[in-house]
């Protein structure tokens, strides 16, 4: 943005009296002088700019709010991933007695699947 916004400064005016004095054919330069003289370059229309910005600034707010949804997620995985960790270290050492302690929701459906003689 900085780029489009800076001002190339002014430009050099071309020099036609030398450009005809080291030409070969004068006459040409003569014309390009007139065409040149008539050409009128169109002003830049800013509104589109400004609309440019408006939509860049929307964009950098959905990233950021991405940005920190990932960085939660993130957050979440890592959790997620050391509490498998965790579950994977005490895994030859918990006894089925500290499990069903630990899940009351699993002992109850182990008792009516016995209780049912579903097993």
């Amino acid at each position: 943005m900085t780029y489009i916004r800076s001002d190339p400064g002014p430009v050099e005016p071309i020099d036609w009296d030398e450009l005809s004095k080291n030409s070969d054919a004068p006459e040409v330069v003569k014309m390009f002088k007139e065409a040149y003289s008539k050409i009128e370059f169109p002003k830049l229309d800013d509104s589109m700019l400004k609309e440019f910005e408006s939509e860049f600034a929307q964009l950098q707010k959905q990233a950021e709010k991405s940005k920190q949804e990932a960085e939660l997620r993130l957050q979440e995985i890592d959790q997620e991933i050391q509490n498998i960790d965790a579950a994977i270290a005490r895994l030859h050492t918990t006894t089925i007695d500290e499990e069903l302690d630990a899940n009351p929701a699993l002992a109850r459906q182990i008792d009516k699947e016995i209780s049912e003689h579903k097993w």
